[in-house]
């Protein structure tokens, strides 16, 4: 089979396109940090290994670790209160946050469990675990995974706890008109930039 000779010059739609994109190919080096943006902030839901204590604290560096088996990562620093429920409990929820819920979002992030009940404060509702053993989630996050947790690793500044999914929730809402997860993502995620 002939191959075809590579084009020498782009489609004009392409060649247009291009003039669109600012020039950035001249860079200055800068001290490595965390400049990956925008981050989904979540809430991740937390409570002493017997169940009482529930606590949400905002997260931003939360991730998707693995699909088969499904886990997650959150990474918290250890002089946070929700570092020790989270670690001695071995289990934690992350709870996708709507619109609706941006300022309660960004007061979990700004306030202590060890000072408040974050619950009350935000006028928020505690969502019973999904299982013996699981965290308690957010009642009004449209969508709630239950973690346990099978790894802590400790990186420096914070520790990463990579958990094992053991429940989704969603709400009912989110799946009544056959939502497309374009829909689904738009009506649930909040990224660190929509709170100001």
């Amino acid at each position: 089979m002939a191959r075809k000779p590579a084009l020498r010059h782009p489609p004009d739609a392409v060649r247009a396109h291009r003039r669109k994109i600012p020039d950035f190919r001249d860079k200055v080096a800068l001290n490595p940090g965390t400049l990956l943006a925008p981050l989904p902030a979540v809430f991740v839901g937390c409570a002493r290994p017997d169940g009482s204590g529930a606590n949400l604290v905002t997260v931003a560096w939360a991730g998707v670790v693995n699909s088969d088996p499904p886990m997650v990562s959150v990474s918290l620093r250890p002089e946070r209160h929700s570092h020790a429920l989270v670690g001695d409990s071995g289990a934690f929820t992350v709870n996708l946050p709507s619109r609706a819920l941006a300022e309660a979002l960004d007061r979990c992030g700004v306030v202590s469990g060890r000072d408040h009940d974050k619950f009350a404060l935000c006028g928020l509702t505690v969502e019973p675990p999904a299982a013996a053993g699981d965290a308690p989630g957010l009642a009004e996050a449209p969508v709630v995974l239950s973690c346990r947790v099978s790894e802590a690793r400790r990186l420096g500044s914070h520790t990463m706890f990579l958990g094992r999914l053991t429940a989704v929730r969603a709400a009912k809402a989110l799946m009544e008109t056959e939502p497309t997860a374009v829909v689904v993502l738009e009506q649930i995620l909040v990224d660190i930039f929509d709170l100001d």
